[in-house]
C-alpha cells in the first residue's frame, strides 16, 4: 500500500482549496480583538474566544473605507473570507466587515 508524499507547496495548496470548497462564501466569526496593529495600511490582529484564536486581516482599501475604530479588547463579529497563505502555511480570515458588540458602539 502506497501512501502519498506532499510536498510542502502541495499541502497547503491542497488545504486552501479544500477550505475554499468547504468555505465557498463569507462566514461570519465572533471573537475579541487582540495584538491589533497596521503596517503598511493594512491592519493585523488576533480574534479570539475563550480557547481559541484565528489571524484576522482588513486590507488598506477595505479598512479606509471602515468607518469605525477598532482596538484591542473589542468584542465583534467579522465577516469575510477564509484563505491560506501556501508560502507562510497560515490561514487567515480576510475581513470585509466588523460589528461591534461594545456598548460604545465603536
Amino acid at each position: 500500500m502506497s501512501q502519498t508524499v506532499y510536498s510542502v507547496t502541495e499541502l497547503n495548496n491542497l488545504l486552501k482549496k479544500k477550505i475554499n470548497q468547504a468555505f465557498p462564501t463569507q462566514i461570519e466569526v465572533e471573537g475579541e480583538i487582540s495584538n491589533y496593529s497596521v503596517s503598511g495600511g493594512h491592519a493585523y490582529f488576533s480574534l479570539k474566544d475563550k480557547t481559541g484564536v484565528i489571524r484576522g486581516i482588513i486590507w488598506r482599501s477595505t479598512l479606509l473605507k471602515m468607518n469605525q475604530k477598532i482596538k484591542d479588547g473589542q468584542h465583534v463579529t467579522a465577516k469575510g473570507t477564509l484563505d491560506i497563505y501556501c508560502k507562510g502555511g497560515s490561514y487567515s480570515l480576510i475581513v470585509h466587515k466588523l460589528q461591534s458588540h461594545d456598548k460604545s458602539g465603536d
